[in-house]
């Protein structure tokens, strides 16, 4: 059974993502592993071992790791009984650069996939965040949530593309992970003009869906950016209008990606949808 690997920065406020990420598990047929991370800092590089300063630093990450483990087993022993009897809780507290440890854990078989929750006060989807650069550079999708956000079983997803090659495998990937719950999935694509060659275009990714992928559940839609309103304005009007669960984005549609989430006016769009984004990167089927 494949794993999620959910990185928990406040244990002792973390109940709400918890009880989400497992529920989340038990839908997806995934174990869960929840960690508490303290990543390396300038000043323990800078402490020769031996100094008063550094003993205390270290006496006090001792303490915050033996707390994260008191709360790990408070919250998963508060989870409802149907999901306890489901899946298998880990926890653990590292000391470890974040996307380092990810990498480690995809690369040992140890998780399969990761989950984050949005900052409540700083915000998430901003290029300098510490949770974007696990989303750059972490070997797996990654799966991020607003603060405190309820768990809803997926019933309508949003797949941001491109009409690329890659956009097929990672649609194949999300219906293979979904299809057991039976959504409806659109492949939407946002564009700045509506003409033949557009129009072409779209037809024909719509039949490459049709001829590549084992399910029957996928539309192709195009909608055309008007003057005054971006691509994230209309994944957010379009998502509200279908009562979408999740919107899906492939990282390495480069331009889309961007534009939909390294502008202010943009991150303010994405985190008032409220909606979970799952960002896959590309590999070879």
């Amino acid at each position: 059974m494949e794993t999620i690997l959910a990185i928990i920065k406040e244990p002792e406020n973390a109940e709400d993502f918890i009880v989400y990420s497992a529920s989340l598990a038990k839908d997806f047929h995934f174990n869960l592993h929840l960690a508490f991370l303290q990543e390396p800092s300038d000043f323990a590089i800078g402490q020769p071992p031996p100094s008063p300063a550094y003993a205390s630093f270290l006496k006090d990450q001792k303490e915050k790791a033996a707390n994260a483990l008191k709360e790990f087993d408070r919250h998963v022993k508060k989870l409802p009984d149907e999901i306890r009897g489901s899946i298998s809780v880990e926890f653990s507290a590292e000391y470890a650069d974040a996307v380092i440890f990810i990498n480690d854990c995809i690369e040992n078989g140890k998780a399969h996939m990761v989950i984050l929750e949005e900052d409540e006060e700083r915000g998430f989807w901003s290029a300098s965040s510490n949770e974007m650069g696990v989303v750059n550079n972490a070997n797996c999708p990654v799966w991020v949530i607003p603060h405190r956000m309820k768990y809803t079983s997926c019933k309508e997803i949003i797949y941001a593309n491109d009409y690329q090659e890659e956009d097929l495998v990672t649609l194949r990937k999300l219906a293979e992970l979904t299809r057991h719950l039976s959504p409806s999935i659109t492949a939407l694509h946002i564009t700045d003009t509506d003409d033949f060659d557009e129009r072409i275009r779209q037809a024909g990714f719509d039949d490459l869906v049709r001829s590549k992928i084992d399910y029957q559940q996928i539309s192709v839609k195009s909608l055309k950016e008007k003057e005054n309103e971006n691509a994230a304005q209309l994944i957010k009007n379009y998502s509200g209008s279908v009562n979408a669960d999740l919107i899906v984005v492939l990282k390495e549609n480069r331009s889309f990606f961007e534009k939909i989430f390294r502008s202010d006016p943009t991150t303010k769009i994405i985190r008032e949808t409220r909606l979970p984004v799952l960002v896959y990167r590309h590999t070879k089927a």
